[in-house]
């Protein structure tokens, strides 16, 4: 049994070919406290090249050095959507990406607010 009691689809950290350009990415455990314990959870990234070359990417996990260049092969990340605390725990190890959006999906008091956060140099040269 897995240390953190939770069976990870091996191999982790590395893109898996879904479809035509749709990948999966298996990641490692993270940890949220719920019901006064931390429950673990296993994380999982998808990502798909869109018609225009541009990758869309849901529910970033830990972006290490390997998968950076992985992903770097296939094209530029442009998207990373985030829809909830799990999804973007990982979000500050993609900072230094060169993202034209982030969406990053918040529940405040049963309301969904959607955060748009732009890289500022992208956006000023599509300007």
């Amino acid at each position: 049994m897995s240390h953190h009691l939770i069976e990870l689809y091996q191999p982790i950290n590395t893109l898996k070919l879904v479809d035509e350009n749709i990948w999966i990415v298996d990641g490692s455990v993270v940890r949220m406290a719920m019901y006064g314990m931390m429950i673990p959870f296993s994380t999982r990234m998808t990502i798909v090249r869109l018609n225009n070359g541009e990758l869309w990417c849901h529910s970033p996990i830990a972006l290490t050095e390997g998968l950076k260049t992985e992903i770097d092969s296939l094209g530029l990340v442009r998207h990373l959507i985030s829809p909830n605390k799990i999804h973007y725990v990982h979000i500050s190890t993609w900072a230094k990406a060169r993202l034209l959006t982030l969406y990053i999906f918040r529940e405040f008091s049963g309301k969904l607010f959607v955060l748009f956060l732009f890289d500022l140099k992208c956006l000023k040269q599509a300007l």
